[in-house]
Parts: C-alpha cells; sequence; structure tokens
C-alpha cells in the first residue's frame, strides 16, 4: 500500500471508531439455575454487575437482584400463571431499544 493510501486509511479507521454510525450495546443472558445466588457462575456473577440494564423475570431471587449494580435499571418481564405478564414482543423491543442507547 502506497504511503497516502495508508495515512487515508488510518485517517477513515480513525473516524469510523470515534464515530459509529450506529452504536449498538451487548447482550448477555444469564441463568440463574435454581435461584441460589451463590451458585451464579463468576461469569454471571461479572455480567450482572456491569449491567446498564437487567430484564429479568419473576423467578430470579431477590438475593440475585441485590447482586446486580446499584445504578443499572431493574425491568422486570416475569411471567407467571395468573398474573400479568409481559409479551415476548415486549421483551424483544425491549432488548432492541436498550442495545441501541449502549
Amino acid at each position: 500500500m502506497a504511503s497516502g493510501q495508508l495515512i487515508q486509511a488510518q485517517a477513515q479507521l480513525e473516524q469510523q471508531l470515534s464515530h459509529p454510525d450506529s452504536p449498538q450495546g451487548e447482550l448477555a443472558l444469564v441463568g440463574a439455575g435454581p435461584g441460589d445466588a451463590g451458585l451464579l457462575t463468576l461469569r454471571g456473577l461479572q455480567v450482572i454487575q456491569q449491567a446498564e440494564v437487567v430484564l429479568y423475570d419473576s423467578l430470579v431471587s431477590a438475593d440475585i437482584l441485590e447482586l446486580v449494580r446499584r445504578d443499572a435499571d431493574r425491568i422486570c418481564v416475569g411471567k407467571r400463571a395468573g398474573q400479568h405478564s409481559t409479551l415476548q414482543e415486549e421483551i424483544n423491543q425491549l432488548i432492541v431499544k436498550y442495545t441501541q442507547l449502549w
């Protein structure tokens, strides 16, 4: 590659990295197992402590929710028989919304 092309390529790369067209966040699914906070994997714990938004269902225990980052948005999308539940389409829309914000 010629010197001028390398400089131009570096400038384009730097611009794309500093101004992404469509910023996207990450989605992580963390299984809570039987609900005992002591049984979370280390990686699962790291993920919920770093998350800015946590969507959780009604099977997630209060002990596990206590481990979520204090300033994270917590949104219950729980499903239980006989109780109001969030439709899967609404959950999908929330996922898209929040991954586009971060």
